[in-house]
């Protein structure tokens, strides 16, 4: 229901007529086919208002007191935009999410993404010494090891999600798409050594390689190779040799069941990676009935779940601009 007006949309906006145009027959191959880039520039003016919006000056957020006559409101605020000021300005690349996102809302009419937190720590081992930092040794000789936790990462991350790679139940409520869906689907591309370290950590059910590729196929998707404008497919494994490179498409899956959300992950539809678990055990700072996704949008259309995007709205104008302008040269 989506994907031709998608594809559409992102012809549009890549500057090229799109499937179906009449400037694809034969009739018009000697003739003038140019195609004047109002799309993108009305979709460039968008995102330098967004900019001026957010980044004109330096406090990217303003967080004001519940209480301003209350000294700890006053410094629960204080600290809470300093937080928010450091987080958004060296941990996300709030900028690039921020374009990305209006650009999103622009083509496709939606936009989602994902908030999370990246944690990851291992142990490292490492040899004890004493008051003059010579290494302690046993009774045998051998030096005295001792174990630490590590922490690899520790930032929260907010994800824009490809419109084609996310599902609802498309009898969700329209003010709340995400929230109100029996079902949230995530489809995630993954190299094959990713996920193998994943197993080997135990964090998720073994799988051989063979059994990974067999499940995680995936037929060319029609609105992403739009997207890349006849370049190959990135996520296509046809020219990787070596299968820990290849890509595999993993579905982190979130239902609700007796008015809780489970959360599990599968390979493809065929194995399942992990047990159902609770969501808020994997996102233990979600309150009640809240999901790590979320679904925006440009323009708000009353009971209508994927709104019509800008690149849409102005699809005929594009259209008659091109005929004009070639029927003129």
């Amino acid at each position: 229901n989506l994907r031709d007006q998608w594809e559409k949309n992102i012809s549009n906006f890549n500057s090229e007529h799109p499937s179906g145009s009449k400037y694809h027959s034969s009739s018009y191959e000697k003739r003038s086919r140019l195609f004047r880039p109002k799309t993108r520039s009305t979709v460039r003016k968008l995102e330098a208002a967004m900019a001026t919006a957010f980044f004109s000056n330096e406090d990217i957020v303003d967080v004001s007191p519940a209480n301003p006559n209350d000294p700890m409101s006053i410094g629960a605020s204080t600290v809470a935009k300093s937080m928010m000021q450091y987080r958004l300005t060296n941990t996300v690349p709030w900028f690039t999410t921020m374009v990305t996102a209006i650009q999103d809302a622009a083509v496709y009419g939606v936009v989602v993404s994902h908030q999370y937190w990246d944690f990851e720590e291992k142990e490292e081992k490492y040899s004890l010494t004493d008051d003059s930092g010579a290494e302690i040794l046993d009774m045998e000789g051998n030096k005295v090891l001792d174990e630490q936790v590590v922490t690899l990462k520790d930032k929260p991350v907010i994800e824009i999600i490809e419109p084609e790679n996310f599902r609802i139940d498309p009898a969700s409520d329209w003010y709340d798409p995400v929230g109100s869906s029996p079902y949230v689907i995530h489809l995630i591309p993954m190299f094959v050594q990713d996920v193998m370290e994943k197993m080997d950590s135990g964090e998720w059910n073994k799988l051989s390689i063979s059994e990974l590729l067999s499940a995680s196929k995936e037929e060319d998707d029609t609105t992403r190779l739009t997207r890349e404008e006849g370049r190959s497919d990135p996520l296509d494994n046809e020219f990787e040799s070596i299968d820990e490179f290849k890509i595999v498409w993993v579905h982190k899956n979130i239902i609700r069941k007796e008015g809780e959300d489970y959360c599990f992950f599968t390979a493809g539809t065929d194995y399942m990676l992990t047990k159902p678990k609770l969501l808020v055990e994997l996102y233990p700072w979600l309150k009640e009935d809240e999901r790590p996704y979320v679904m925006g949008k440009l323009n708000i259309e009353a009971h209508r779940l994927y709104p019509a995007g800008t690149v849409e709205l102005t699809e005929e104008l594009q259209a008659a601009s091109n005929d004009i302008w070639n029927q003129r040269f």
